[in-house]
């Protein structure tokens, strides 16, 4: 990553434009911060684009289709009627001790029941499920995720309360939908403010998996916590590539300390990716810490992060989230060589299903949406560890060695006593920080920088196509299952209808994606040269002149 001591000059300041020689507090005539506002405007965009594709999954899939759903909604509702935990079964066994005993709606309730005559099954619709029904009044019901952190289900269960019927999953689905969505803006944000890393838009596509989306419209915690990952990365390489302006940009330290206090407080495992993500920025500023850390807006930041960690590390300690259900059981006196290969199958399917997973896990990415992914995940990687320099290198390395081997030493630490047990999705924190590390330690290093866009431009695309193929897969997969007709809009007999008609869902979703994917490309073309440019003769004149003056000004003390 190219770093901005190494270009000097005493116009600097005029040539960073707006945001380098205005601060975000400049006063205008209306009141609103000048520089401000090209930044609301990106978010804004950014917003609206990913909350429609997101949106465009939430009526894509059937209530209770999405990991977990039922759980997570009866863990919704009940806490906003007032359970933050619960109560214990009365009789506790090794396969029920994740679960707690709460008050819910009986239509809510009802929701696991519903699902099964479709779940795991693909080739079977999504019609067989019929209407939902139920009454309002609150029964006891049992949940699994009862123990995990209250955040994400105390703003999702909100429209529970005022819709109890399956349009209130829906609406706390869209709400779900715009937490991610919000978060990813910042980072959109953010990556503009990228110095020096015109790949930093095909780093940000990559990271945003077809997972990633899909999550984010379903009622789960890991939407938020996938989206929050991706944003304080994404801020964390724009701290970086700033580090030698001098003071950091407040936009970027807010977004960075916003993101990690979210993050730590999503779900149980969330302060593990803020402890890597913390230890990859200190590896790649190195002395530099010390510069930022007199900063103030980031000693303030900083002290929100401990107290989101302490409240994390308080709420672990009172409810142990880390109990889950058993997983795939291993046979007693199972050799250590052959428990490591369970956990390198496992890791193996980790991986692939970060790009996509949906469903009861009965739904999986083609094969040549895998490919294209990680194809495209190596090449980036590639690069940076070839062009980068020696400590950027490592540091991009060390990143994608992470997300390979925590998450097998994590697996192998329980699967004696819990079975081999995770998901794709559960380590996806880490996995997001892979394609954003490269690109940015990639920097300008790389051919030049119209071959770097060009080259940002290919991975957008094909990427675009990507997403647009998974989500036809999945659509159709509900309408009319896998083994149905390949036209997904085909009005059959025993066709699922989605809450929005299902030419209109995917049309929207392509409009979104591909909106999504220009964005991108416009996040890598304005990203700011690491390279200074050279200076006019206005420059030279007005630098000069404020050189000058600043020798004729005297000292006051």
């Amino acid at each position: 990553m190219r770093r901005l001591s190494d270009y000097t000059g005493d116009a600097e300041a005029l040539d960073e434009g707006v945001e380098g020689s205005l601060s975000l507090a400049t006063p205008v005539p209306n009141g609103r911060p000048r520089a401000a506002r090209p930044l609301l405007r990106t978010w804004a965009a950014s917003f609206f684009v990913i909350w429609l594709a997101a949106a465009s999954w939430s009526w894509a899939s059937p209530v209770g289709s999405a990991p977990d759903e039922p759980a997570h909604l009866i863990r919704a509702a009940s806490l906003v009627r007032g359970e933050l935990l619960g109560h214990a079964l009365p009789h506790v066994t090794a396969s029920n001790k994740a679960y707690l005993a709460v008050e819910a709606p009986e239509v809510f309730a009802r929701l696991a029941n519903d699902v099964q005559c479709f779940q795991s099954k693909p080739s079977v619709p999504a019609s067989c499920q019929g209407s939902l029904a139920g009454s309002r009044a609150d029964v006891n019901v049992y949940t699994y995720v009862g123990r995990y952190p209250p955040l994400y289900y105390a703003l999702v269960g909100l429209p529970t309360l005022a819709m109890v019927s399956p349009g209130g999953i829906y609406l706390a689905r869209l709400v779900s939908a715009s937490l991610s969505a919000a978060m990813l803006a910042l980072g959109v944000v953010c990556a503009r403010r990228c110095r020096g890393t015109p790949l930093i838009g095909a780093g940000m596509a990559l990271a945003v998996t077809p997972m990633t989306l899909y999550l984010a419209g379903v009622i789960n915690p890991s939407g938020l916590e996938i989206a929050s990952a991706i944003t304080a990365w994404v801020a964390g390489m724009a701290l970086v590539s700033g580090a030698d302006d001098g003071a950091p940009a407040p936009v970027v330290v807010g977004t960075l300390g916003l993101s990690l206090m979210v993050l730590l407080l999503v779900r149980g495992l969330s302060p593990l990716w803020v402890a890597c993500i913390a230890a990859a920025l200190v590896a790649f500023l190195g002395r530099r810490v010390r510069v930022l850390a007199r900063a103030r807006i980031v000693q303030n930041w900083f002290g929100g992060c401990v107290v989101a960690g302490l409240a994390a590390l308080a709420w672990d300690l009172y409810a142990n989230p880390f109990l889950t259900e058993p997983g795939a059981p291993v046979a007693k006196g199972t050799a250590t060589p052959q428990l490591l290969m369970l956990a390198l199958e496992r890791v193996d399917r980790l991986v692939t299903s970060s790009v996509g997973q949906f469903g009861w896990l009965d739904t999986p990415s083609p094969f040549a949406v895998i490919v294209t992914w990680l194809g495209a995940l190596g090449a980036i990687v590639l690069i940076a560890t070839c062009v980068a320099s020696r400590r950027d290198a490592l540091v991009t390395a060390g990143t994608l060695a992470t997300w390979v081997v925590l998450p097998l030493i994590l697996i192998l630490a329980e699967a004696r006593s819990e079975g081999i047990v995770g998901q794709g999705r559960d380590f996806m924190g880490l996995a997001v920080g892979a394609p954003l590390v490269a690109s940015a330690a990639t920097g300008e290093r790389f051919a030049n920088r119209a071959a770097s866009l060009r080259l940002s431009t290919l991975v957008v695309i094909a990427l675009v196509f990507c997403q647009v193929l998974d989500f036809y897969g999945a659509l159709r997969r509900n309408t009319v299952g896998i083994t149905g007709p390949l036209d997904a809009f085909a009005g059959t007999a025993d066709a699922w209808h989605p809450p929005v008609p299902a030419l209109l869902t995917f049309l929207v979703f392509a409009f979104a994606v591909a909106s999504c994917g220009l964005l991108m490309r416009l996040v890598a073309a304005s990203a700011p040269s690491g390279q200074k440019p050279a200076m006019g003769a206005y420059d030279v004149v007005a630098a000069s002149a404020a050189s000058c003056e600043r020798e004729e000004t005297p000292s006051l003390r």
